[in-house]
């Protein structure tokens, strides 16, 4: 292997396992625009030459395909000339603009035929991945060659997304521009994108068959703390995970048990890891009145807490596996039961309390709604942003209906006022707004659909107490003005299916 070729593969391996900034939009609702990845003169050597390089050798090869007939190689080229040069007439006019009052405007594009010979066409396919393969190597001399920061990184990204679109059939080079091969669509596409579909039809499949398996609970008597507590409990049913004692219907006590037992087998699933839980039989108190909330705090012995404080949420957790819901609509409880057992996941397992607000109040919610199916315990302190005169965000997101990561997107895009996903991400819970707790919601989703494995560590190092801001950049290669704009554009992905 020659030194280039050593010198090439080292550079894939680094860039692989990383994804990149923003991919190229004509959307015109983009994001706002974000701040450049910082990046010193003498950490990025002759950046500024070398993009002057690649638009000349992009225009040549265009000229090159027109001139042997090659109309469709010759579009796709002209793409990467209008990354280097957005104002060059010969690649809008093949595109499909035309220019009114100084502007270009998108018309129409024709779909180009080939009417280029195999032979020639084979020999430009050969020199455009020569080319394109030599500007890889010199983009890559241009920055570090050893300690790649994330902002090194997230430019080199962004450098070779525009790169790529000179030979989109290098898959190699596609690869480290961070797309993947959708089969289904038959295109590339951010890596994410990709990953989330492959997730998403993981976790389908999982519950399909945990469905089919959920235990019916057994008639029992309750424990010790329930009876202290003096409530007529009307129903009590176990399995030997979950003990359930209610004053609801049987079948709402039922419904608790299997959120309850499927928890047990989802989280450990869906992370990776063992969670303690599954050997402690957790007790919910289910309480269809929500009037005996003082009661069960101030009678339960496990309870240490402020009783009259606590009694005014609807649901908490203590003791050793206890789940204390009250709420006189049973969907209500379900949700509340999921998002108390999720939160005892991340407790025990990564140490996250509600100061990790983006984790408990987002991606919390993103799982419990795996589990019950609803939102409804929902964070949020402010609810400022609105659209027009219709309903606040806040509440929108009590509509069933809603489309939360449409939401997310929704409040990405806009300037004023414009989403902070620095401090987000270092808030607690308790201080969330509605567009904090929708944005959080939907990073929790990237996360894990997309990165699972970056989810645990970052889960990991959060708990041992590490800043947030410093957590997320190292852990996903990117800058947090890159990784709000990244969430963006995969959020706009995710809605193409």
């Amino acid at each position: 292997m020659t030194t280039k070729n050593v010198f090439r593969a080292a550079s894939i391996a680094l860039s692989l396992g990383v994804l990149p900034a923003a991919l190229a939009t004509t959307e015109p609702s983009r994001v706002a625009p974000l701040a450049a990845a910082t990046t010193a003169p003498q950490e990025l050597r002759n950046l500024d030459e070398l993009r002057a390089e690649i638009l000349q050798k992009a225009i040549e090869l265009a000229e090159r395909a027109d001139k042997i007939k090659a109309d469709v190689e010759r579009d796709q080229i002209y793409r990467c000339v209008l990354e280097y040069d957005s104002d060059n007439s010969d690649a809008r006019k093949a595109l499909g603009y035309s220019k009114s009052k100084g502007q270009w405007v998108y018309k129409k594009y024709k779909e180009p035929k080939n009417r280029v010979s195999e032979e020639d066409l084979a020999a430009f396919e050969a020199e455009r991945r020569k080319a394109a393969e030599d500007l890889e190597y010199k983009l890559d001399e241009c920055f570090p060659q050893s300690d790649m920061q994330p902002r090194h990184v997230e430019a080199l990204r962004k450098e070779l997304e525009k790169l790529v679109l000179m030979d989109p059939a290098n898959e190699l080079l596609e690869e480290r521009a961070g797309r993947a091969w959708d089969e289904q669509r038959e295109e590339w596409r951010m890596k994410e994108v990709v990953a989330a579909k492959l997730r998403r039809a993981a976790v389908r499949g999982f519950f399909k068959e945990s469905d089919a398996a959920l235990p019916t609970g057994t008639r029992t008597e309750t424990d010790v703390g329930g009876e202290a507590t003096g409530i007529p409990w009307s129903v009590v049913l176990e399995v030997p995970r979950v003990l359930v004692s209610s004053t609801g219907e049987p079948q709402e006590a039922q419904r608790l048990l299997e959120i309850v037992h499927q928890a047990g087998d989802f989280l450990p699933w869906a992370f990776g890891v063992e969670d303690p839980w599954t050997q402690v039989k957790i007790r919910v108190y289910d309480m269809a009145d929500d009037s005996l909330r003082l009661q069960f705090y101030s009678k339960h012995p496990e309870f240490k807490g402020d009783a009259a404080q606590t009694a005014q949420a609807g649901s908490s957790s203590f003791g050793r596996g206890c789940i204390g819901v009250a709420s006189n609509d049973p969907k209500g409880r379900y949700d509340m039961t999921a998002t108390q057992r999720v939160g005892l996941f991340f407790d025990n397992v990564f140490h996250c309390d509600l100061d990790k607000g983006w984790v408990r109040a987002g991606l919390g919610l993103y799982l419990s709604h795996h589990l019950c199916g609803t939102r409804l315990s929902l964070w949020i302190q402010r609810d400022e942003y609105g659209q027009g005169d219709g309903p606040k965000l806040g509440e929108r997101l009590k509509d069933p209906q809603t489309d939360w990561l449409e939401e997310a997107r929704i409040v990405l895009r806009q300037t004023s006022p414009e989403m902070n996903l620095v401090a987000l991400v270092g808030k607690p819970a308790k201080n969330f707004s509605a567009e904090d707790l929708v944005v959080a919601h939907a990073f929790g989703a990237y996360l894990f659909e997309s990165r699972p494995d970056d989810l645990v560590e970052i889960l990991k190092r959060l708990g041992k107490g590490e800043t947030p801001v410093v957590v997320l950049e190292s852990e996903l290669g990117m800058t947090m003005a890159g990784l709000r704009e990244r969430l963006y554009d995969w959020l706009a992905e995710m809605r193409k299916g």
